[in-house]
Parts: structure tokens; sequence; C-alpha cells
């Protein structure tokens, strides 16, 4: 479990410089009785069958699979309570244990504001797409991650899937075993308010909808009104597009 851990961190490290410091979020708490309404007892809603040619299940609906300490503002209000929390994906919940009891208990993301993971003393902000503006409609109010603030802000959501094992003796893949499937995608956000699905660096997703690939092209695209500086920064290296170097870019706007 700790080994997850570490790989989420190295996955997300260059993201730190765009995240706050984690004593913002550490000023005022509020009791946990001001968000019951709002929770209820945690629960699993996966139900597996077993056979002989069943081998388990690969992966987790969670987005850590670990309680992670947090600071979590419930809708509504303003101030954090500080819990150990995950985020299960497919549910869009937050898991999170009562500091009173210990039960592990559940608040849907329509009553969530924002959480913030610390983690080796570096912080995570997680909010949720309600309100937000999608070229193409996100489904369900999800959680993502803030990679960049506003003006232009720009957004990392993570999705899961549930794949169940292919036993069935005529169409056998040799696949025996359930699996959660995780897919990231980053969405910019124009000059409107409006968030477009980006891909980095030659990356390609098996995804439901199809995002342009990032190319200077693609990215004027989103800012019209920024072609000119867009064409002349990117005309080295064109095929090079990383996250860092588009917010550079975009500092200049």
């Amino acid at each position: 479990m700790k080994s997850f851990l570490i790989l989420f961190i190295i996955f997300f490290y260059f993201l730190n410089s765009y995240s706050q410091k984690v004593n913002v979020y550490q000023d005022g708490s509020m009791g946990l009785e001001n968000i019951k309404s709002m929770v209820k007892p945690w629960g699993n809603s996966f139900v597996h069958t077993y056979d002989s040619r069943y081998e388990g299940v690969k992966g987790t609906p969670n987005l850590f699979n670990s309680l992670v300490n947090s600071y979590l503002m419930g809708s509504g209000q303003e101030k954090y309570i500080q819990v150990e929390s995950d985020i299960d994906i497919l549910r869009n919940t937050v898991v999170f244990r009562d500091p009173a009891t210990g039960i592990l208990m559940e608040i849907p993301s329509d009553n969530v504001k924002e959480l913030v993971f610390n983690i080796y003393d570096k912080d995570f902000i997680y909010r949720t797409t309600r309100g937000l503006k999608f070229e193409k409609k996100i489904k369900e109010n999800k959680f993502y991650q803030v990679v960049r603030e506003e003006p232009y802000r720009l957004i990392m959501i993570t999705f899961k899937s549930f794949v169940k094992a292919d036993d069935e003796p005529t169409f056998n893949s040799g696949r025996h075993f359930d699996e959660y499937r995780t897919d990231r995608k980053y969405y910019l956000e124009d000059f409107s308010g409006v968030f477009h699905q980006v891909i980095f660096n030659n990356i390609t997703y098996d995804c439901m909808i199809h995002p342009s690939r990032l190319n200077k092209k693609e990215l004027a695209k989103i800012y019209p009104e920024k072609k000119e500086i867009i064409y002349r920064a990117l005309e080295e290296k064109p095929d090079s597009i990383t996250i860092e170097r588009i917010l550079s870019i975009i500092d200049t706007f």
C-alpha cells in the first residue's frame, strides 16, 4: 500500500509547483456535526462471484486505496475539518473515517466544496465539476484535481471503469480477473470559461470522446485571439508539448 502511494506521488510530483501550501488549509476547523446531514455509512456496492477460473480483482475504485490526511470543506461551509479520507471514483463520493467513532462514512460529491489531500507535506486540491462548462459534457458530478488555478484553469479528472473477468468458454481472452481501470484526462479552460479535453506528449487514451491532440494548431483553436503568440512560442520543438510548456505560454496571455 505504501508503494502505491509513492507511485502516485511520483506521477503527480511535477504538479506541486502549482499547488498551495498546507498551512493555508489548517486555519480553522468546523465540528463534524455541521455535515452529519450530508453523510452516510460507507459500503462497497460491488459484488463478485467466484469460480475455479477466477483469480480475484486488480486495482481499486478509489483514488489512493488508503485513507490519507486531508482537509474537507462541505457545501455551504466556510471552514475545513481535518479527516483521513479517500475518493471513491466510481461512486463519486469522499470516503472518510469519523474522527469520533472511527466508522467509515461517505459524502456525495454534490455535498463537497473542496478536498485537500496532504501527502508528504505536499497538497493535492480536489473540487467537483458541478457548474463547470465542458466542450463535451461530463456525466455525473466528478471530482477533479486542480493543476492550475484561474485564469485559464487546467484540471485533471480521474475516471475508473470496472471490467469483469472474461471467462466465457467461447470467447475466453485469458483474463481471469476483474479489473478497475484508470484513465486520467486533462481539460484546459478557454477565455469564455469552457473546458476542452487536451492530450499531452502524444499520449492516447481509450475514451468515449475523441479529444484533439494538443499541438500549436489545436491550442490556437482554444485561444484564437492568441494564435500569433502560440505559433511563435511553439515554433521550436513543435512536437514536444508538456504541461509546463503550455502553462508558460498561457502565463504570457
